[in-house]
């Protein structure tokens, strides 16, 4: 009876298989307790909580698909399906009822109908039928009883390969990764000095749910097949051993792994070379830049460059003014006064050349001129 109270208490997020395969167990290697069992599941379909009937209701059904006679017959006999009826007159809840008329419409049929060897479960079935209740349509689901043993066995088969065959589909690894979820953020809540608070009774049905799960969750990795399952499965699997040995950790006094934070990677180093080298490139480019932009704006339109062609009418006017000539530094003379200058180092030619004297009058004195000219 405690055994079933903790399968379905109202604390549990999802079924607990763990627990459910626990009392499959129990009964197989002992039937006497049947009807022990299935007394205390019926007070607990009687319940005014949904989540305490579902959970009981998937009980019931884990005892009906992995135990024998002695659950079938007590589960015909002790009044559990009269309440399964009841609740389905009363209009409950419709995730119950919906469970209800599911369980209720394969159990009549495979028992063999009103002609069967227990005709109760086909009885429930038709007068809920006849009071017109719409039963949901059936669904592809496994055969409702497992295959009987070939031979007499000394010990009950070890839970896992049953655990594969109830808690096989992602929406069972998603049930057991939220009550880990549960565990985690109670064990992040507490004290990690208060050793007490690890004893509260939910903390400890969650820490052996999760013990529970961990050993399903391995037998189902090294079965499936099915890859995204595996996938789910190896990730829950990690999840399990991190928050069950944080809890050990706090039990020992000891600091969680978990809770220690990965130190932040250095940050890259660069060499300084590179950066100054650019840095001057960058510096250079806007000095050049600016004394470019200074050169342009502060040069006299007679000093600027002239098109090709009166650069050539230039030269004609002014003989002297060479065309290789270059304008002095702007650190040394005003820009105002920009004056080219010759590149052989000479003294600088004048703007405007001097005018000649005109020539004599006379042939002798001409030709005096011209010589001295």
């Amino acid at each position: 009876a405690s055994l079933v109270d903790k399968a379905t208490s109202d604390l549990l997020i999802g079924p607990d298989w763990g627990r459910n395969l626990e009392i499959c167990d129990a009964l197989n290697n002992d039937p006497g307790q049947a009807k022990e069992v299935v007394k205390a599941a019926r007070k607990r379909l009687a319940h005014k909580n949904p989540t305490v009937q579902l959970l009981t209701l998937t009980v019931l059904e884990t005892l009906v698909k992995n135990c024998g006679d002695a659950v079938h017959q007590q589960v015909a006999e002790k009044d559990v399906l009269h309440e399964m009826v009841k609740i389905v007159k009363k209009r409950g809840d419709l995730s119950v009822r919906e469970k209800i008329l599911g369980l209720l419409d394969s159990w009549q049929e495979a028992f063999g109908g009103q002609r069967g060897r227990y005709p109760q479960f086909f009885s429930a079935y038709d007068e809920l039928r006849r009071s017109g209740v719409d039963f949901p349509q059936r669904q592809d689901a496994p055969p409702i009883f497992t295959p009987p043993q070939s031979h007499p066995i000394t010990a009950y088969p070890a839970p896992g390969f049953r655990s594969f065959l109830l808690c096989c589909s992602l929406a069972d690894l998603d049930s057991a990764r939220s009550g880990m979820e549960v565990l985690s953020e109670m064990l992040n809540a507490i004290d990690p000095r208060d050793k007490s608070a690890l004893r509260e009774e939910l903390i400890v049905e969650l820490v052996e749910q999760c013990q529970r799960t961990q050993k399903q969750v391995m037998h189902l990795v090294s079965t499936t097949s099915d890859e995204t399952l595996l996938f789910q499965a190896l990730s829950l699997n990690d999840d399990l051993q991190k928050v069950l040995a944080k809890r050990d950790a706090m039990a020992s006094g000891a600091t969680p792994a978990a809770g220690k934070q990965p130190e932040a990677p250095p940050a890259p180093v660069f060499p300084r070379v590179e950066e100054e080298g650019e840095d001057d490139f960058a510096r250079l480019a806007r000095r050049f830049a600016l004394s470019f932009q200074k050169l342009s704006f502060d040069t006299p339109p007679s000093q600027k460059p002239a098109k090709l062609g009166s650069a050539c009418s230039e030269t004609k006017r002014s003989p002297s003014t060479r065309p290789d000539s270059r304008p002095s530094s702007p650190a040394n003379e005003n820009p105002a006064s920009f004056q080219q200058q010759p590149s052989n180092g000479a003294a600088p030619a004048t703007s405007t050349p001097q005018p000649l004297p005109p020539p004599p009058q006379k042939n002798s004195q001409r030709q005096q001129f011209f010589q001295h000219h």
